[in-house]
């Protein structure tokens, strides 16, 4: 597994660029890509590892994940009350096969629907958004022998669909917590999917995948 570090930031709600920030995930974004090192050639937040997750509230937080240590120096002056960082690779490396766990997510989901009348779908199908509980669970437990793990609980719950505006289009996300119990099938797959996310929108803080022995 590749280097992972978990940040807990606890954001400056009088700050004018945390508050700018709490309601535009794509200035949120630019604002976090700080946080990674200037040369990387592309795909930085991917290659970087940056993931991350807010939580609103009177006392706003951020939990960000990335493939190598920063430096909260490179947030602008104030954005921040707190700041707290730990190297969790060791602690992924040593998951093991029946090892009890919660996890949480906060994503947004897609099924790819392929219709007998559209000559032009792709062989897998048109990307279309998961919009019910229903779905969103089906969805999950399609995919947790990927991600590696058999999931004992599990709670799903709405969020308020995200609204991006880039290059003039109106993105809609609809968004899902995601929390349960699953025994470890797989570490090499759960690893994985803890370095790379779950879902889409992972740029504008959607996908991050955490877990805590049970």
């Amino acid at each position: 597994m590749t280097e992972t570090h978990l940040t807990l930031l606890t954001l400056n709600p009088r700050n004018r660029q945390t508050q700018h920030d709490l309601r535009s995930p794509h200035d949120m974004h630019r604002t976090l890509m700080r946080l990674l090192p200037d040369n990387i050639p592309t795909a930085p937040r991917a290659t970087g590892g940056l993931l991350y997750r807010l939580n609103k509230g009177p006392n706003p937080t951020l939990l960000i994940q990335t493939n190598q240590p920063i430096n909260p120096g490179h947030l602008p002056s104030d954005y921040t009350l707190r700041f707290a960082t730990k190297n969790t690779t060791h602690l992924y490396e040593n998951l093991t096969p029946g090892t009890h766990i919660k996890f949480t997510a906060t994503v947004s989901l897609q099924t790819n629907r392929r219709s007998e009348h559209d000559k032009t779908a792709r062989k897998r199908g048109t990307p279309t958004p998961i919009t019910t509980i229903t779905n969103a669970t089906t969805w999950w437990n399609n995919h947790e022998q990927n991600h590696g793990i058999t999931t004992q609980s599990l709670t799903i719950q709405p969020q308020r669909t995200l609204h991006i505006t880039r290059n003039n289009q109106d993105i809609r996300l609809p968004v899902f917590t995601i929390t349960g119990i699953a025994t470890i099938t797989n570490p090499q797959n759960l690893t994985h999917t803890i370095s790379n996310g779950v879902g889409k929108g992972k740029t504008w803080g959607l996908g991050l995948l955490t877990i805590a022995p049970r």
